[in-house]
């Protein structure tokens, strides 16, 4: 009996599961009615209307400069400007400092929580958030060398302003993460792969790269010249399996501090 209490549990589980990702799946992309019946506050999830306040704003202004002067100094301090674009770290650095950016201005603005700038910094933060991620991986594990210089830009652009996209969309926002977003990393990530494969093969010179070997590639694990099958590999692993586990890990963190509206009967519930 004992056993077939414990399979129909986990029969129970699995299927609450099923339904769970059944439900987030055929949400709206920027639905805010969730399973229990009660609805988003979005204006919470943002620190927008009543719950702008100045202590918000003075954080978020705080955390926004830290983002956008870490990208713009990293480009103008980069010994080739023209080619600082060309990273996959930057690119996410770029879409840090645009989250962090927009947060701001959502607050600061009290921009209502149904307008178009809204949902772009709530695709934002899920892109910054999943791409953060895997740069800081890939970066640490598979090109930072001991040989390397720590410099605050380096320190910045793989781990620093990623922790500040978390402060800021976990702890003072409370952004709620789709799965659905999903769609979003991946095709700027499928963007990227596409970029790195034309400047293998156009090819477009890397400066950063004395050429003494003919060795043009952006990253060591992206070499399409010398090793076309392992970067594919990667670049598949990546887009179809590391991002959607990742978006769904951010999905599941957000869920543990959603707020919701309030109804009459949460109030008289309360007040009892």
């Amino acid at each position: 009996r004992k056993r077939m209490k414990e399979s129909d549990e986990g029969r129970s589980s699995f299927c609450c599961c099923c339904d769970w990702f059944r439900l987030e799946l055929s949400r709206p992309m920027f639905g805010i009615d969730e399973k229990n019946g009660k609805q988003l506050n979005l204006d919470r999830s943002f620190c927008t209307g009543e719950y702008r306040s100045y202590p918000i704003i003075l954080i978020k202004l705080i955390l926004c400069g830290f983002s956008v002067v870490t990208f713009i100094y990293g480009w103008i301090s980069y010994p080739y400007p023209s080619f600082y674009m060309a990273y996959l770290s930057y690119w996410t650095l770029a879409y840090k400092a645009l989250y962090t950016l927009f947060s701001f201005c959502v607050t600061l603005f009290s921009i209502r929580s149904t307008s178009l700038i809204v949902k772009i910094t709530w695709v934002l933060y899920t892109m910054a958030s999943v791409h953060g991620t895997m740069v800081v991986i890939l970066y640490w594990l598979t090109e930072f060398k001991s040989s390397y210089t720590i410099t605050y830009l380096l320190i910045m652009a793989h781990g620093g302003v990623f922790c500040i996209i978390l402060i800021d969309g976990i702890l003072v926002n409370r952004v709620p993460v789709r799965l659905k977003h999903y769609i979003f990393p991946m095709i700027f990530a499928i963007l990227f792969i596409s970029w790195s494969i034309a400047q293998a093969f156009i090819p477009v010179d890397n400066p950063t790269k004395d050429g003494d070997d003919g060795d043009e590639s952006l990253y060591n694990i992206l070499n399409w010249v010398d090793s076309p099958l392992s970067s594919s590999i990667v670049s598949i692993l990546v887009i179809f399996v590391s991002f959607p586990i990742l978006t769904l890990v951010y999905c599941l963190i957000s869920m543990l501090g959603r707020p919701y509206i309030r109804t009459d009967g949460d109030r008289a519930a309360n007040d009892e």
